[in-house]
């Protein structure tokens, strides 16, 4: 299927990515403060819930069905209208919910919140119609540019003395800025939908709207309990440990946004032997990279949160350590749960997200009161474990297609990370991590003990070949 070369070009971007997003974290975290900062992770939370029903799973919908090939201008243009109109009904109740809104965040940003919300969700939604078309590397570089746009356009905010606004005004410019550029690589046009195209539509995304929500309330729910329970410094601090180990997904992300569009038209074609042959190699390039920072996490969590961050951030370590296991389990979610939905059975997702939901909000309610952030974090990962269970259950029995498991592939990998992290630990008992350069030197020498160990590995040595000719080719 050649997704290889199309996966690391995206892994790559998102790299190149989330590596701006870290300064532009450590930048906004030590010159706001955990507090202010804080308020701003509030804002985001509630435009990640209000994103769902705010465009109606339309975007899943619209890359669902344009990829299985058909009427891509009707479908787009059926799309956009859903969406305008639940976005519609959905401001008129945020105004309405303005002051419970306001007192929440401590701060009057009805508008900016309402700002940010519409420009988040139809960015997303011209991204997705890029990778419905199979455009997916001009999709990650257009989400590089938004990144970057965001970032500088938010530091010469605060520069200018808007602190929390300038963090909005900064995301509302950078989803804003590759609208135009979008357009220039997008084959659809705006048609007019006939009722069949808006039914084909909402007949995904009515479920897809649903099965999104579960990722959301993962993303935000811990957020926002923490934020009813909690002070805003909690916040900062649990969701600076959550953006740390978001890079530990990157490369599933990745994988999983390349895997939806080609199975979607690999199953719309009657070729599920090539969706079965492609899965082993996909779960082990997913695992590859979480597996190590998960263990390189165990010894070095508080000293990255601490030195990077500063001071105050330090007591995330644990959280960190347990929200990289979380990302462990979700890399490899990531990708029986595209081969479910690419297998168009979104009302099976549905069933299941809606089981993951409750037990995640029920654990926050029950943990965060008693154990704080921590208990924020063993809500995720015990409801993560419980939703890839389901979904790998799942996805045989409804697609009658074999999962095959690289069980070899991971258990190198585990012995691999287990043996890095004893040499890391040995190491720190010797050299003090006072500094960033003797962090870094820590974190160098560990991914060379875990890429060194896993190359000894004949499969994994045919594996390095295979990505490098992807790139190279």
């Amino acid at each position: 299927m050649g997704y290889e070369r199309t996966s690391v070009v995206l892994f790559l971007s998102r790299v190149s990515t989330a590596a701006l997003g870290f300064l532009g974290t450590i930048y906004y975290a030590r010159t706001l403060g955990p507090a202010i900062i804080g308020v701003f992770f509030l804002v985001q939370s509630l435009v990640g819930v209000l994103s769902v029903p705010a465009d109606l799973g339309v975007q899943g919908a619209a890359e669902k069905r344009i990829s299985e090939g058909g009427d891509n201008s009707e479908l787009f243009t059926s799309a956009l209208l859903i969406m305008a109109v639940s976005f519609g009904v959905i401001s008129v109740l945020v105004l309405l919910m303005s002051k419970t809104i306001t007192e929440y965040l401590g701060s009057p940003l009805i508008w900016e919140l309402l700002l940010l919300l519409f420009a988040t969700v139809l960015s997303q939604l011209v991204l997705s119609l890029l990778r419905g078309e199979l455009k997916i590397e001009i999709s990650a570089i257009l989400e590089g540019v938004r990144a970057i746009v965001t970032i500088v356009m938010s530091v010469a905010l605060i520069l200018y003395g808007l602190e929390v606004k300038a963090l909005i005004f900064g995301g509302v410019v950078g989803s804003a800025s590759i609208l135009p550029l979008a357009w220039i690589w997008i084959d659809s046009n705006l048609s007019t939908p006939s009722l069949k195209h808006l039914e084909s539509i909402y007949s995904f995304s009515k479920y897809n709207m649903l099965v999104r929500s579960s990722g959301l309330v993962y993303g935000w729910i811990d957020v926002l309990v923490i934020g009813f329970f909690l002070s805003e410094m909690y916040v900062g601090v649990y969701e600076i440990a959550w953006r740390v180990s978001a890079v530990s997904i990157l490369a599933s992300g990745a994988i999983a946004q390349v895997v939806f569009p080609n199975f979607s038209r690999l199953f719309a074609e009657g070729d599920k032997k090539t969706v079965e042959d492609t899965v082993p190699s996909a779960i082990t390039y997913s695992l590859l990279i979480p597996i190590a920072i998960f263990f390189g996490s165990l010894p070095l969590s508080t000293d990255l949160l601490s030195l990077v961050y500063g001071p105050a951030f330090g007591m995330g370590g644990v959280v960190l350590i347990l929200l990289m296991a979380e990302r462990t389990v979700h890399s490899f979610h990531n990708i029986i749960f595209n081969i479910l939905m690419a297998g168009d059975k979104p009302a099976t997702a549905f069933k299941i997200s809606a089981i993951s939901i409750i037990a995640n909000v029920s654990l926050n309610i029950i943990l965060i009161p008693l154990i704080g952030i921590v208990g924020a974090a063993i809500a995720m990962l015990s409801s993560y474990i419980l939703n890839a269970s389901l979904y790998y259950l799942s996805v045989p029995r409804l697609l009658d297609l074999e999962i095959r498991v690289p069980v070899k592939n991971i258990f190198w990998m585990v012995a691999s990370g287990a043996l890095m992290a004893v040499i890391v630990w040995l190491l720190k008992s010797t050299i003090a991590v006072q500094s960033l350069v003797s962090l870094g030197v820590l974190i160098g020498v560990g991914g060379v003990v875990y890429f060194v160990l896993l190359i000894t590995n004949p499969d994994f040595r045919s594996m390095m070949k295979e990505i490098f000719s992807s790139i190279i080719n």
